[in-house]
């Protein structure tokens, strides 16, 4: 009976995927699911269930995001997953990998450190939130390894890679 609380990053566009995402919710209302966009042009109606915070600093991110356990992007932009990793949020993307913008979601291994559902697939994203609202432990443990993925990638710093490919003597 615990809430679930997903945090959405981005904007309201045609590729973000924002409107599968509500209707997603809005099917899942037997269980205790709360969404929180932090999103720039979203107006939305009265729902319980979901609360609009319109664009945000990169502080009020981190605070929206200490109480929640999933980080959820359904578009096609990629950015989102690496974010939601760093903020230790179990990911949550779809499955069409290539099809998404930039390589983050590549960063994502299904099961692991995030999950996917299938693209465009309303059903297959209302059955995932609804497995893991009823499995938190695994939400729990997604969450550490997203976590630990994003440390382990942003553990060498980005000039450092650039010099070292510099450095490379054939």
């Amino acid at each position: 009976s615990n809430p679930l609380r997903l945090v959405f990053i981005g904007r309201s566009r045609a590729s973000s995927g924002l409107d599968l995402l509500l209707n997603a919710i809005n099917k899942c209302l037997k269980q205790n699911l709360h969404l929180h966009l932090q999103c720039f042009g979203c107006f939305l109606d009265s729902n319980p269930h979901v609360v609009s915070y319109g664009s945000c600093s990169a502080l009020d991110i981190q605070k929206l995001s200490a109480g929640a356990q999933i980080g959820i992007y359904p578009g096609d932009s990629g950015l989102s997953i690496l974010h939601y990793m760093s903020l230790g949020l179990c990911p949550v993307t779809h499955d069409s990998l290539r099809l998404h913008c930039g390589p983050e979601p590549a960063y994502l291994i299904d099961g692991m450190n995030g999950f996917t559902f299938k693209r465009y697939s309303l059903e297959s994203l209302v059955s995932l939130l609804q497995f893991l609202y009823h499995n938190p432990k695994l939400v729990y443990n997604s969450r550490l390894q997203a976590r630990n993925t994003a440390v382990q990638i942003h553990s060498v710093s980005y000039s450092e890679e650039l010099s070292s490919i510099m450095n490379v003597t054939p």
